[in-house]
């Protein structure tokens, strides 16, 4: 695994096979003799990583690349179609050309097909891009999915390409529909996310609750979901006095259904092999070793998608299940002895897997949660007990009184939980902005050295003790820089799809500028007002009067105030014409609007954003960008989708 992640973030030539040879020799040969042999094994899973990702590459991912420009036609299994507008769906497809040239694909149409199906159509391809609002390249590559296209014309063959996954699409779908029958709301689709592991139709707000709490990692399906699920039927095999080796394989059937129900994401794959080798061992008489199973699971998952290693769930799924299994133990195994040692031990573990992924959290997200270790301990045994009811619901018919009874209560279950991580997420005391990166990156290193050093003395109180001070000392630092950037304006424009949203932020405070956008972006806004720690939304103003309550009810912290275009009552919003909102005062102009947000004055059109006499042309912005503004001078940056600086831009002065 470790091999195949240097090929993916280092290179793709034979260059880096010679610097790891070249490196692993020099360390080899300053080892110990003792050890020199485990190194030897090591360093050649290294190499061996590095030529997967080699092989793979030339013999998969260039040729497909190479069909960039051209008008291929494509045959394959629609793995996924999802309705993305009421005239565009986007599907997946694992294909390929009428040269026999491997194609898997994000296609575009306006017709939509059965997934599973074996569909045919010919479209111009060009490879995936990221673009300001999503990292789609970085997304479905971790998949092995380079290209996009549009088709006009899509033509479903009718005949199945994957039976098995069809049966485990089925199975979900049936498990949507029922838990919809019985419980309504954001409880409903909690619910579906919980077991399916489908978050797509859960609000984004609700999602940084989630995150924000630190029970995001729920939504993920993984261990605890698949151990709920083995421990369910391993039950009912033994009850039914089922031979041992039987009931064996019939739970290795059991898992590989789930993996399948679950979408093989990387959490549910790792965890599902990390079971059936522990059945496996059952059966012919062995003994596991956490360790031994995790590196298995890296290996076979990467042998056959050497991207995988790019992938959010991948490396979150595997840092947490080393923290699990094999950190977490050595430091509780002395609680065994005391009193509350179960509890005791929850907090520890949740406190290790806080300490080993936090680098991976200021990696992949906006914000990192604090409150975690005591979320988890406090909530997550609510979430663990609505799972445990899901599947009872469905062995009782699903659409049963009984099962009925049972949705209801887990719909109860995790509207608390919800309710819970809402208030939670509008406190802003349980989670440190992604833009206090040297606050995180000081707390990071701090937190994983008290880890060693508690790893080495085997002292749970060691690591306790340290770990509430650095976690005491990152809320401390971040609310104190916070304090210290309370007068700076930030002005964020995202431009995409021919509309404008521009987010002007001072400290913890937002307002926001909805320009021909059309509330398209709110997820993006979230995001960013994650990124920036805004606890206030004070005010948004929105260009026409489409989708205006979208910044209530998917934002979090929600809009205080909303005028559109069309002003309060519907009245046109004409050239002189002004609205006076909390702390953002817009006055229509012949050319766009000119604004007063925080005692910054803008100029917007829809050709291009001048504040403090710099003009930046929206048509030349193919990033995000951003105005910094104090007392001294106005700077401008490019940013990334994670709205992190990449460069620094110089705009003309004047008009």
């Amino acid at each position: 695994m470790s091999g195949t992640m240097l090929f993916e973030l280092w290179s793709r030539d034979i260059r880096v096979l010679l610097v790891c040879t070249a490196l692993l020799a020099v360390i080899g040969l300053q080892l110990p003799r003792k050890i020199r042999v485990y190194s030897s094994v090591v360093g050649l899973f290294l190499f061996a990583g590095v030529l997967n990702g080699l092989v793979y590459t030339h013999f998969h991912t260039d040729p497909e690349r190479e069909l960039s420009g051209e008008t291929v036609t494509i045959t394959g299994i629609a793995s996924e179609c999802r309705e993305i507008s009421s005239d565009r769906f986007m599907i997946t497809v694992d294909g390929k050309t009428e040269g026999g040239v491997n194609a898997d694909i994000v296609v575009y149409s306006a017709k939509p097909v059965e997934p599973r199906n074996i569909v045919k159509f010919t479209c111009k391809v060009s490879e995936l891009k990221n673009n300001p609002v999503f990292s789609r390249a970085d997304y479905y590559g971790s998949r092995g999915i380079v290209l996009t296209g549009f088709a006009e014309e899509i033509r479903d063959t009718g005949k199945c390409g994957d039976r098995f996954m069809r049966l485990a699409d089925s199975l979900r779908d049936r498990t949507a529909e029922c838990i919809g029958y019985s419980v309504d709301g954001d409880a409903s689709v909690f619910l579906q996310a919980l077991i399916c592991g489908d978050k797509r139709e859960l609000p984004q707000a609700e999602r940084t609750s989630l995150y924000r709490s630190g029970l995001g990692h729920i939504l993920a399906v993984s261990g605890l979901h698949l151990s709920v699920i083995a421990l369910i039927f391993s039950t009912i095999f033994s009850t039914l006095k089922v031979p041992k080796k039987l009931r064996s394989l019939l739970m290795f059937l059991v898992i590989l259904v789930f993996m399948g129900f679950a979408g093989f994401s990387p959490s549910v794959t790792r965890a599902g092999i990390m079971l059936i080798m522990m059945y496996a061992s059952t059966l012919f008489g062995r003994r596991t070793d956490d360790l031994n199973t995790l590196g298995v699971c890296a290996l076979v998952m990467t042998a056959a998608m050497p991207y995988a290693v790019l992938s959010v769930s991948f490396t979150l799924s595997f840092a947490s299940a080393a923290a699990v299994g094999v950190v977490s133990p050595v430091l509780t195994k002395k609680l065994e002895e005391h009193r509350l040692h179960s509890i005791k031990s929850a907090l520890i573990k949740t406190l290790v897997i806080l300490a080993v992924t936090m680098p991976l959290q200021m990696l992949y997200f906006d914000e990192v949660s604090v409150a975690s270790p005591l979320t988890n301990l406090l909530l997550l045994p609510i979430c663990t007990l609505a799972l445990v009811l899901l599947p009872f619901s469905m062995l009782l018919g699903g659409t049963t009184a009984p099962a009925q009874l049972l949705f209801r209560i887990s719909g109860l279950l995790v509207n608390s939980v919800l309710r819970c991580c809402r208030w939670l997420a509008d406190s802003g005391v349980v989670s440190i902005p992604g833009c206090r990166r040297f606050v995180l990156y000081i707390s990071a290193v701090a937190l994983f050295g008290v880890l060693c050093q508690a790893f080495a003395r085997r002292s749970a109180r060691v690591f306790a003790l340290g770990g509430t001070i650095v976690l005491a000392f990152a809320y401390a630092a971040s609310a104190f820089a916070g304090y210290l950037d309370r007068d700076n304006v930030h002005i964020t424009i995202m431009n995409y799809n021919h509309g404008t949203t521009a987010v002007i932020t001072r400290g913890s405070e937002a307002l926001v500028l909805d320009i021909g956008s059309k509330g398209r972006l709110t997820d993006s806004v979230q995001k960013l007002f994650s990124y920036r720690g805004v606890r206030s939304f004070d005010a948004v103003f929105i260009k026409g009067d489409t989708n205006a309550d979208r910044y209530r009810s998917l934002v979090i912290p929600p809009a205080e105030d909303i005028c559109t275009e069309l002003g309060y009552y519907g009245e046109s919003f004409v050239i002189g014409d002004s609205a006076d909102l909390d702390g953002l005062i817009v006055i229509r102009t012949k050319s766009g609007f000119s604004v007063s947000a925080y005692g910054t004055e803008i100029e917007l059109t829809s050709e291009s954003l001048k504040t403090d006499g710099k003009v930046l042309r929206l048509s030349e912005l193919d990033s995000i960008a951003e105005f910094e503004i104090d007392d001294e001078s106005t700077e401008l940056f490019t940013l990334d989708s994670g709205f992190h600086r990449t460069n620094t831009i110089t705009l003309p002065e004047g008009g």
